[in-house]
């Protein structure tokens, strides 16, 4: 049986242990909004005529660990990276229970 959520609270399942936990909302941070150039975007408050407008640019960052250590190098530009395999369009991704494209 699942606990119930109350106000001001969140279910988050932490990847990739799939530990599932029921904590304040004030306790996390939004990382991560996949927002793609093009994108529509509005700030939203009930009964009020709010900004709208689309998403004109996007800059993507990562922290990237060194293989066998704890080294982690921070906030390094997409841009700056190559693959280093070529995936084909379409193909499915398997990640424990988790199938993407």
């Amino acid at each position: 049986m699942e606990t119930a959520i109350q106000k001001g609270e969140i279910r988050v399942v932490w990847h990739p242990s799939g530990t599932e936990r029921v904590i304040s909302e004030k306790s996390v941070g939004l990382a991560d909004r996949s927002l793609m150039p093009g994108d529509v975007v509005r700030r939203l408050i009930a009964g009020k005529d709010t900004q709208r407008g689309y998403c004109r640019d996007i800059v993507m960052t990562a922290a990237l660990q060194i293989v066998g250590t704890k080294h982690v190098i921070p906030n390094v530009a997409s841009e700056r990276l190559q693959p280093l395999e070529e995936f084909t369009p379409d193909l499915a991704v398997c990640l424990e229970s988790w199938v993407g494209t």
